[in-house]
C-alpha cells in the first residue's frame, strides 16, 4: 500500500476518532478549561475566544462569561470559566486558511464539505458532527487544492520557498518547517519535522520528483486534525483535575487570528507568540491594532455582524439583497473602523 494511501487512511481514522460532538470533556463536566482571567484573559476581547461567536459560539460578544456552564469553576474576580471544546474550522475559515497558506482563492470548502450549522454562528463545536461524508470531502478537497497548486508553478515556488539541490532534503526540511508551523499554528518539535520530511522524501526524487514529495506533505497537512481543529490543552496534563489554566502564547495567537481575521496566524503573529510577547496585555493590544489594519479584519467584522444580526442571507431578489448587504457593510465599517480616525 502506498504511503499516500496511508496518509488518507490515517487522516480518516484521526478525524473519526475525535468523536461526534468534538468535546474535550464530558457534557457538564469541568474538563479542559480556558481562563477568563490571568495572562490569557484578554486574548480575544470580551468573548475570550478566537471565533466570531465568542465563548462557545452561541453567546455572541458575551463570550464565555455569559455562556459558561453553571458547573464551571469561578475565579476570584467572579468570572466563570467556560469549558473548551475541539472547535473544527468552519468551511469559511478553512477557505480562508487555504487562501492564506497556499494562495488558493477558489474557496472550495463551501462546495465540497457538508454545510455548517448556524446558531447563529457557524463554528459552534457543540453542533459540529464528524461523518464519513465530511472525511471523504476533506480528502477530496485536499487532493484538488494541492493539484491546483502543482499546476501553478509561480504559486508553487512561493509556497515551497526554496530551490531543491542534490537530494532536495535541505529544501524539503525548510519547506516543512515553515509551512507546517503556519498550518499547525505553532512551532513543530524536531521529531514532527523529521517525520514530515521523511514522508516527503519517500516520494521526492532527484529528477523532477521533488514536487511529488511536496504534494504528499501538503495533503497530509490539509487532512491533519491539528489544522482542521482548534484544540486547547493545558501543558503537562495541568487540566487533568478540571482546573482553569492560562492560555499559551500560541493559543492566544490562534484565538486572536480567528477572531480578527477568521484565519490562521501569519508569521509575524507566530513570531510574537514564539517570543512570549502575547502574555502581555499591552502587547496584545498593539498586536490587535496591527491586525485590525489588515483588510481581512473588515471582512471578518462585517461577517460577524451579518451572522449575529441575521442578515447574512436575505429572502429578497439578488439585486436588492446585494444592495442591502452593501449598505449594512458600509455602516459596520464606518462605525467599527472609520469613525474617529484622522
Amino acid at each position: 500500500m502506498s504511503v499516500l494511501r496511508w496518509v488518507h487512511i490515517g487522516a480518516a481514522f484521526g478525524l473519526l476518532s475525535l468523536g461526534c460532538s468534538g468535546e474535550l470533556e464530558e457534557a457538564g463536566s469541568e474538563g479542559a478549561t480556558s481562563p477568563a482571567g490571568g495572562s490569557g484573559a484578554a486574548a480575544a476581547g470580551a468573548g475570550g475566544d478566537g471565533s466570531p461567536a465568542g465563548g462557545a459560539g452561541r453567546d455572541g460578544a458575551a463570550g464565555q462569561t455569559a455562556g459558561a456552564d453553571a458547573s464551571a469553576p469561578v475565579l476570584p474576580d467572579g468570572l466563570a470559566v467556560g469549558g473548551t471544546g475541539m472547535r473544527r474550522l468552519s468551511a469559511h475559515e478553512l477557505d480562508n486558511v487555504l487562501r492564506d497558506l497556499l494562495g488558493d482563492e477558489s474557496r472550495p470548502a463551501r462546495s465540497r464539505l457538508p454545510e455548517d450549522v448556524r446558531s447563529p454562528f457557524d463554528n459552534d463545536y457543540r453542533s459540529q458532527q464528524v461523518s464519513r461524508v465530511l472525511v471523504s470531502g476533506l480528502e477530496s478537497l485536499a487532493g484538488e487544492v494541492v493539484a491546483r497548486l502543482l499546476s501553478d508553478p509561480p504559486r508553487l515556488a512561493r509556497v515551497v520557498g526554496c530551490q531543491p539541490e542534490g537530494t532536495g532534503e535541505a529544501c524539503m526540511r525548510q519547506f516543512v518547517t515553515r509551512v507546517a508551523r503556519l498550518a499547525f499554528r505553532r512551532p513543530l518539535q524536531r521529531d514532527e519535522v523529521d517525520g514530515l520530511v521523511a514522508l516527503g522524501m519517500t516520494f521526492a526524487t532527484p529528477s523532477d520528483g521533488f514536487e511529488d514529495g511536496v504534494e504528499v506533505v501538503l495533503r497530509a497537512l490539509l487532512q491533519s486534525a491539528e489544522l482542521l481543529y482548534r484544540i486547547e490543552l493545558a501543558p503537562g496534563g495541568q487540566d487533568a483535575e478540571g482546573e482553569p489554566f492560562v492560555l499559551s502564547d500560541h493559543q492566544i495567537a490562534t484565538r486572536m487570528s480567528f477572531l480578527i481575521w477568521g484565519s490562521t496566524p501569519d508569521a509575524a503573529l507566530l513570531d510574537a507568540a514564539d517570543a512570549g510577547e502575547l502574555s502581555s496585555v499591552e502587547m496584545r493590544r498593539v498586536t490587535a491594532r496591527r491586525m485590525l489594519e489588515d483588510p481581512r479584519a473588515r471582512d471578518q467584522v462585517d461577517r460577524f455582524h451579518a451572522m449575529w444580526l441575521g442578515y447574512e442571507t436575505l429572502p429578497h431578489a439578488a439585486a436588492l439583497t446585494a444592495a442591502m448587504r452593501r449598505e449594512s457593510q458600509a455602516l459596520v465599517h464606518r462605525v467599527a473602523f472609520d469613525d474617529g480616525r484622522a
